[in-house]
């Protein structure tokens, strides 16, 4: 089963120099303490609840994490993000979503039949919400917090979704889902696949 703390979420990491105006990891390495030696593929230092630090492969989250820093960001101490960071268009952002979803969450999908997930209704409120999210994103090239995409979902999104949207906000982490709900919850993945495939402009409704 793909564990939570696989799940693709927004991870901070450690980055330095530019690439075409584009923030870019520093290589790491795989000998002596991981930060010098022999280079491999871009990577970003991670600390993951019951796990020690270590390096992991950088996805396609970073463009996502940039861009909530910059626009997000708070300081408290040094420079504004800003002025660190380039701008980044929403169709990067768009791009980014596009490419989580389909290198992360269709890998989970995979994985719903499994009897575990008949026990993980608080991970199934994660998926509903993150959908939500990751098609909020497709459709306006930013992002927003799951509590504000939620009440856009309930109100624009079709039936069965909105409806799916509406139940999952009463599961909570340690309750049961049965496994229709699960296999609901799988398919909701694909249907937010296709609407991004289409620019996420298929749901209509207001902006929060």
């Amino acid at each position: 089963m793909l564990r939570r703390s696989s799940w693709p979420t927004f991870r901070w990491g450690t980055y330095s120099g530019f690439n075409r105006g584009r923030p870019i990891p520093p290589s790491s390495g795989e000998s002596g303490n991981g930060l010098h030696g022999r280079a491999s593929p871009p990577a970003y230092p991670a600390l993951e609840r019951g796990e020690r630090l270590k390096w992991k492969p950088l996805g396609a989250n970073w463009i996502l994490e940039f861009w909530t820093v910059r626009e997000r960001g708070g300081v408290l101490y040094g420079p504004d993000p800003k002025a660190l960071i380039p701008p980044i268009s929403p169709a990067e952002v768009r791009a980014a979503v596009r490419r989580v979803l389909a290198q992360d969450w269709l890998e989970w999908v995979a994985t719903w039949q499994e009897p575990g997930w008949q026990t993980q209704a608080g991970e199934m409120r994660f998926v509903v919400e993150t959908m939500c999210r990751a098609l909020y994103t497709g459709r306006s090239g930013r992002l927003i917090s799951k509590p504000k995409a939620v009440e856009w979902a309930l109100e624009a999104w079709p039936q069965p979704w909105s409806g799916l949207v509406r139940q999952s906000q009463a599961w909570r982490a340690g309750g049961k889902v049965e496994p229709s709900v699960c296999a609901q919850v799988a398919r909701l993945v694909g249907w937010t696949q296709q609407q991004l495939a289409r620019g996420g402009l298929d749901v209509q409704g207001p902006t929060p």
